[in-house]
C-alpha cells in the first residue's frame, strides 16, 4: 500500500500542473512569433519608399504639326498692283517638357542590387502656336481691311508606372546609383483652339487619349545617407517615349459665345486613330459612327533632373 501510494506521489510529481502546461505553451508561442519577427525584420531591412519631384526639358521634337505664320496682302482695284509678303517658321512640339512629380517603393536585396516600383505623373507646359492674316482692298481710294487670326496650344498630362532595376555602391555617406527599366505611360493631350475669322469668334477645345505608350526609364544619381533612416537624392532623368492617341473627342465648341455641340452628330464630334484608312467615291460616312483620320505620335521624350527624399520602412 505505501508503495503504490509512493508510485502515486511520484507521477503526481512528474505529471504538469494546468499552469506548468500553460507556461510552457506560453514559451513556446513567444519563440515562433520571435523568430518570425525577426525572419521578417531581417527580409524587409531593404524596404524603402521615395518622394520626388522634377522638371523635364524636351528631347526631340516634332516640327511638322504646329507652325506661326504672318500673311499681309494688298490689292489696289485703282491701278491693278498688288503686293504680298509673310513669314513661316516651325514650331518645336515636345510634349514630355513639364513638371513631374511621384513615388516609389524600392528594395534592396544587398548594398548593391534592388529593385523599384515607380509611380509618377506629368503635367505638361503648353506649346503654342499662332497665325494671323491681313487682307487689304483699296477700291476708289477707300481700303478695305479683312483679318483672320488662328491660335492654338497643346498641352499633356500623364501618368507614369516603371519597374525599374537597381544598382549602386557605397562611398561612405555618398551612394551613386543607377536605374533602369521600361516604362507604361497613360496620357491625355488637349488642343486649345481660338480662331478669329472676319469678325466670327470660335473657340474649340479636344481631348485625345486611349491607348498605352512604351519607352524607357534611366537615372542617374546621388544619394546621401543621414544617420537616421532618411536619405536625399538628386538625379538626372532621361526617358524615351512617344504616345499616339487611339481616340479624340470634341468637348467644346462655341461660335460667337453660343453653344454648338447639341447640334454636332458622332462623326463631327470624335474621331478614331488608325493606321490605314480604305475609302472610295461611294463610302458613305455614317454620321452615328467616329470619324476615322491617321495615327499621330507625339512624341514626349525628355531628359532632366529629380530631387527627392528617400525614407527606409525598417
Amino acid at each position: 500500500m505505501h508503495l503504490h501510494a509512493a508510485n502515486c506521489e511520484n507521477n503526481l510529481h512528474l505529471e504538469p500542473n494546468s499552469k506548468t502546461l500553460y507556461a510552457m505553451k506560453k514559451s513556446a508561442l513567444f519563440s515562433i512569433v520571435t523568430l518570425f519577427a525577426t525572419t521578417f525584420y531581417s527580409s524587409a531591412q531593404g524596404l524603402y519608399v521615395e518622394g520626388a519631384f522634377g522638371w523635364n526639358f524636351g528631347l526631340g521634337c516634332n516640327t511638322e504639326l504646329l507652325y506661326n505664320d504672318t500673311y499681309y496682302e494688298v490689292y489696289n482695284t485703282d491701278n491693278g498692283s498688288y503686293y504680298y509678303s509673310g513669314k513661316s517658321e516651325n514650331v518645336k512640339l515636345n510634349l514630355g517638357r513639364g513638371g513631374s512629380f511621384g513615388a516609389n517603393i524600392g528594395y534592396l536585396f544587398n548594398d548593391n542590387v534592388g529593385v523599384e516600383l515607380h509611380f509618377s505623373y506629368l503635367l505638361g507646359s503648353p506649346t503654342n502656336s499662332s497665325s494671323s492674316s491681313e487682307f487689304n482692298y483699296i477700291i476708289g481710294g477707300m481700303t478695305q481691311t479683312e483679318t483672320y487670326t488662328n491660335k492654338v496650344q497643346l498641352s499633356s498630362s500623364m501618368f507614369r508606372l516603371a519597374p525599374v532595376f537597381v544598382v549602386q555602391t557605397q562611398l561612405n555617406k555618398i551612394t551613386p546609383y543607377a536605374k533602369l527599366g521600361p516604362v507604361l505611360s497613360f496620357g491625355k493631350i488637349i488642343l486649345n483652339q481660338d480662331q478669329n475669322n472676319l469678325g466670327t469668334i470660335m473657340i474649340q477645345e479636344s481631348k485625345l487619349n486611349g491607348g498605352i505608350a512604351i519607352g524607357l526609364d534611366t537615372r542617374l544619381g546621388f544619394l546621401y545617407q543621414t544617420d537616421g533612416a532618411m536619405a536625399y537624392f538628386i538625379e538626372v532623368h532621361a526617358m524615351g517615349l512617344s504616345y499616339a492617341p487611339k481616340k479624340g473627342e470634341l468637348t467644346k465648341y462655341v461660335i460667337d459665345g453660343e453653344d454648338q455641340m447639341p447640334g454636332l452628330t458622332t462623326q463631327q464630334r470624335e474621331v478614331e486613330f488608325v493606321d490605314e484608312i480604305s475609302y472610295d467615291s461611294n463610302t458613305d460616312l455614317d454620321p452615328n459612327k467616329p470619324d476615322q483620320t491617321l495615327a499621330i505620335a507625339f512624341p514626349f521624350s525628355s531628359i532632366g533632373v529629380n530631387v527627392g527624399v528617400r525614407i527606409k520602412l525598417f
